[in-house]
């Protein structure tokens, strides 16, 4: 895999799932390509093109970004979901910084259609994205601000929750 160098202020990974390539493309140029794990299909069927599908067991798919994402400096995280069922704790993306608890992820909370963004440099901070839509296409994003010590949740493009207090 070739990799590009980390830019500053700039997107670092943007998979796409457009094609059905192997290794999945990293559409940002910067060379951070993706291994599908396990059982994932793709479909030509996504939000904007392709999409993945995965069973909630053991797919996943591994970004050659590990040690680049590992840094819990400002960031936003974002990307589209379709939610065909809630299942208690199952992770939507996860980027754990090497072996340690530090690290950041999307997790569905089991409880009515909860997402929940949790940043963790440290202190763990958790902030919800309220109740996602089943059986539809859900846009999610969140900034984490290190300096500020804040983590702000967007669903659809609007702001619902947002925090400087750690929990």
């Amino acid at each position: 895999t070739t990799q590009g160098s980390v830019p500053t202020n700039a997107m670092v990974v943007y998979h796409t799932y457009n094609t059905n390539a192997v290794p999945v493309p990293d559409d940002s140029g910067n060379g951070w390509t993706g291994t599908v794990q396990g059982a994932a299909v793709w479909m030509s069927s996504g939000k904007l093109g392709g999409a993945y599908s995965f069973d909630g067991a053991d797919d996943y798919i591994e970004s050659s970004t590990a040690d680049v994402l590992g840094s819990n400096a400002d960031k936003t995280v974002a990307m589209w979901v379709y939610v065909r069922g809630i299942q208690s704790s199952d992770r939507i993306f996860t980027k754990n910084k090497s072996s340690s608890v530090l690290g950041y992820s999307f997790c569905q909370d089991g409880s009515g259609g909860n997402v929940t963004a949790i940043f963790n440099d440290g202190v763990e901070m958790r902030e919800s994205f309220t109740t996602v839509s089943q059986s539809n296409w859900n846009h999610l994003a969140a900034t984490y601000s290190e300096t500020g010590a804040t983590v702000t949740c967007y669903l659809n493009g609007i702001q619902v929750s947002g925090s400087t207090t750690p929990t």
